[in-house]
């Protein structure tokens, strides 16, 4: 496991506090039934755990890796339910799978 320093540790964690903002953004958006919208910030948060790879690689640490694994996990699993337009299946992933792990890397970050 590689230490990151306080400055990149805050910066790891205002960058999922904001893709907790968008990943809330997202369920409001599928509940006010705008797939388009949805689609394109669902795109943005993939987008953002795609570029956090190579820093989560770095640190190595296993509870982060596990966590980062899961939340690739919900992200497909909402892909695939988007493809069905399954709205409430989307909003219950959201809720009780991406959030929580969102926030549960958060917690992580701020104890290294």
């Amino acid at each position: 496991m590689k230490n990151i320093d306080e400055k990149e540790s805050q910066q790891l964690i205002n960058i999922f506090k904001t893709m907790i903002e968008a990943a809330e953004h997202f369920q409001k958006l599928i509940k006010e039934k705008q797939l388009d919208n949805a689609v394109n910030m669902l795109t943005s948060i993939v987008e953002g755990l795609t570029e956090l790879d190579p820093i989560f690689n770095q640190i190595a640490d296993e509870q982060l890796t596990h966590e980062k694994r899961k939340l690739d996990d919900a992200v497909l699993l909402i892909a695939k339910e988007l493809e069905k337009e399954r709205n409430l299946k989307i909003i219950e992933i959201t809720q009780f799978n991406l959030l929580p792990n969102l926030k549960r890397v958060t917690t992580i970050l701020k104890n290294f």
